[in-house]
């Protein structure tokens, strides 16, 4: 059974940085259907949707599906236009957390289609920032580029410390 998104919540912010002000949050959405839009004729129906962000800094940097999805009301319900859900993030963040730590910077996390791992990274106070600054120079990610950078800055003092086109 799946744990209760306060519990994987509470256990994936441990992971963080101290200090480093990253906030996941996850919430339902229920959207209301039209009959004439793709249910069928069966008048309203309810379509429970799911929305994921994170914040850095009281900022939302990643935002799931709004900076991710366009609904396609035209193909729905034979193509459903949110076919990656909120439940396979809490899946992803599960994996994330269940991967030891000495295999994150190279385990490749297949079911990341928006770059969620990444911030994660930035973020998991059991990677250097060494190690972190050579993963992302290989990897470049803006959203874990700003994580680092941020996370780099509360240690050090210092600024900026590249940019995604480096």
């Amino acid at each position: 059974m799946a744990k209760r998104w306060s519990k994987l919540k509470k256990e994936i912010e441990s992971l963080f940085e101290p200090g480093l002000r990253l906030d996941l949050h996850c919430v339902d959405v229920n959207k209301s259907i039209d009959a004439k839009n793709g249910n069928l004729g069966e008048g309203l129906s309810m379509l429970s949707l799911g929305n994921s962000r994170v914040n850095l800094n009281q900022e939302t940097i990643w935002n799931f599906p709004k900076d991710f999805k366009e609904p396609n009301f035209e193909k729905w319900p034979e193509e459903n236009p949110w076919k990656y859900s909120v439940t396979e993030i809490n899946v992803l963040i599960r994996d994330y957390i269940d991967t030891p730590k000495d295999k994150l910077l190279s385990q490749e996390f297949e079911n990341d289609l928006f770059g969620l791992t990444k911030i994660l990274l930035a973020a998991d106070r059991r990677i250097s920032i060494k190690k972190l600054l050579g993963y992302f120079k290989q990897n470049p990610d803006e959203y874990g580029l700003r994580v680092l950078n941020q996370r780099a800055s509360n240690k050090s003092g210092s600024h900026i410390l590249f940019k995604k086109s480096d």
